[in-house]
């Protein structure tokens, strides 16, 4: 065991052996044992190498995808596919237009759903729009 003021031995990974503990060194706002600038080296080849690996496999997936969409343009223009059997989607629902209108203030309603107040509980044959 060593002192309060002591770090412990580091082992290496390679090795598994331990680094003996050296003395302390100032690194911006922090003291850090001296093994620790080794470390930090790893740490930054490791973390740039990591970077350049994610960088080219981006450039190497978008290289595939505009392939795999020229792939799909040629196959839709052979086959005469539409967007929708491509990419079906639900259709938009359509829009009803309004069987009754307000004299009074020109509110329009397509007779789903409840009754507007202006309507509700009355007769509906003067409000129907011709």
């Amino acid at each position: 065991m060593g002192s309060f003021f002591s770090a412990p031995a580091i082992s290496s990974a390679k090795t598994r052996t331990s680094t003996p503990f050296v003395g302390w060194v100032f690194m911006g706002w922090n003291f850090l044992p001296s093994n620790a600038i080794a470390v930090q080296r790893i740490y930054r080849t490791t973390a740039c190498g990591v970077f350049a690996a994610r960088f080219n496999s981006r450039d190497a997936r978008k290289a595939e995808s505009e392939q795999a969409l020229q792939t799909v343009l040629k196959l839709v223009q052979e086959f005469g596919f539409t967007a929708q059997q491509v990419f079906p989607w639900k259709p938009q629902p359509k829009k009803v237009a309004a069987k009754y209108r307000d004299p009074a203030t020109g509110a329009t309603w397509s007779g789903r759903g409840k009754p507007p107040q202006w309507i509700a509980g009355k007769d509906r044959t003067p409000f129907v729009i011709v």
